[in-house]
């Protein structure tokens, strides 16, 4: 998930003291795991260089919507910048 998390700036790995983003990304990591992930739609986000991406996981008999904030960063490249955590978190990161 390094290489396309982060913001503007450009990929996680890139920007971020590896001990930190391995520490984020090992309690992120589990929270996204499905059965099946859908893209329901993209939309604009409030500037030209975002845009919010919505998806439905599926885990055994539980579904999901959330929504991904995705910005534009060097090389005209998308990375996700906002993962909704709070919305996956009561449900998908449990054990």
């Amino acid at each position: 998930m390094g290489p396309i998390r982060e913001t503007k700036k450009g990929a996680a790995h890139d920007n971020m003291e590896s001990s930190v983003l391995e520490s984020r990304l090992i309690i992120l990591q589990p929270c996204y795991v499905a059965d099946r992930v859908q893209i329901l739609d993209e939309q604009l986000g409030t500037t030209p260089t975002e845009r919010r991406v919505r998806l439905q996981l599926t885990r055994g008999t539980r579904t999901k919507n959330l929504e991904f904030k995705t910005v534009r960063g060097p090389s005209n490249r998308w990375y996700v910048e906002d993962v909704n955590y709070e919305a996956v978190q009561p449900d998908f990161c449990r054990s």
